[in-house]
C-alpha cells in the first residue's frame, strides 16, 4: 500500500492554502490527504476527532501516514497524537511549518483589552485566543510528541511591520522562531519566508518533500 500524506492548513484558512504543496508532493510520487476544519467556529476536541476519522479511514488503504501542517494545525497534530491509542508505527515523518509550541505574542497583543479581545474573537474565533503565551495557554497543556520523526521549519520574514514591536527574537510576523521549538532530538531549520506563505516557499517544499523522503533535512 503507497504511503498517504495528510496536510493540515492553519488559523482562518482552510485546506486550500495547502493545496499547492499537495500538488507539490504529488508530482514526487506522494498521495496527499487534505483535511479541513473550522478553525473559527470549533472547539481542538471536535477537530481532533474530526482528524482521526479522517485517519482511521486512511489507515484502511495506507500502511504508513506522514503529516505536514501550518501553524495551528501542528498544534492540531500534538493533540490528535497525544489522544490517539498506541501503537503508533503506522505514522511515518511529520513536517510542522511555523508551529505555535511556546504560544504567540501576536496573540497576547489582541488579548490586551476588552475591544480587541473582542474584536479578535468574533473575527478568528476563541480557539485562537488560546494560544496566548500564558502558562494555561493551549499549547503548554499539550504533549510535545517527543516519540515521533518530526522536522520544524520556522519562518524568519516579517512584511508585518508594525507587529514587529510585539517580538523580542526573531520571528514571521506571527510566530518567534523560538517558539517553534520542541525537543533537541527533533530537526530544525529556518527559512526566510512569512508566516503566511511559508507553505509556498521553494526551499520549504524543497525541505518537506525531503524529511518526508528521508526523514532529515537537506
Amino acid at each position: 500500500m503507497k504511503d498517504v500524506v495528510v496536510l493540515i492548513h492553519g488559523l482562518g484558512r482552510t485546506a486550500r492554502s495547502m493545496s499547492r504543496l499537495a500538488l507539490f508532493l504529488n508530482r514526487a510520487g506522494f498521495e496527499t490527504q487534505l483535511f479541513s476544519y473550522q478553525s473559527r467556529q470549533s472547539t481542538l476536541e471536535q477537530v481532533t476527532t474530526g482528524l482521526a476519522a479522517t485517519i482511521e479511514a486512511l489507515r484502511l488503504k495506507h500502511a504508513r501516514i506522514h503529516f505536514v501542517t501550518h501553524s495551528l494545525g501542528g498544534i492540531i497534530l500534538s493533540s490528535f497524537l497525544g489522544t490517539y491509542p498506541a501503537p503508533l508505527n503506522w505514522i511515518g515523518q511529520s513536517v510542522m511549518l511555523a508551529p505555535p509550541h511556546h504560544c504567540s505574542e501576536f496573540i497576547d497583543f489582541w488579548r490586551g483589552g476588552k475591544l480587541r479581545y473582542a474584536y479578535f474573537k468574533a473575527f478568528m474565533g476563541k480557539l485562537a485566543l488560546s494560544l496566548h503565551t500564558g502558562s494555561d495557554s493551549l499549547p503548554n497543556q499539550l504533549s510535545k510528541c517527543e516519540a515521533h520523526r518530526i522536522g520544524i521549519i520556522a519562518g524568519t520574514r516579517s512584511i508585518e511591520f508594525w507587529f514587529n514591536p510585539l517580538f523580542k527574537t526573531t520571528h514571521d510576523g506571527k510566530v518567534s522562531i523560538a517558539s517553534t521549538h520542541l525537543h533537541a532530538r527533533h530537526h530544525h531549520i529556518e527559512t526566510h519566508a512569512t508566516h503566511t506563505f511559508i507553505m509556498n516557499h521553494d526551499s520549504t517544499r524543497q525541505q518537506v518533500l525531503n524529511f518526508l523522503q528521508h526523514a532529515h533535512f537537506a
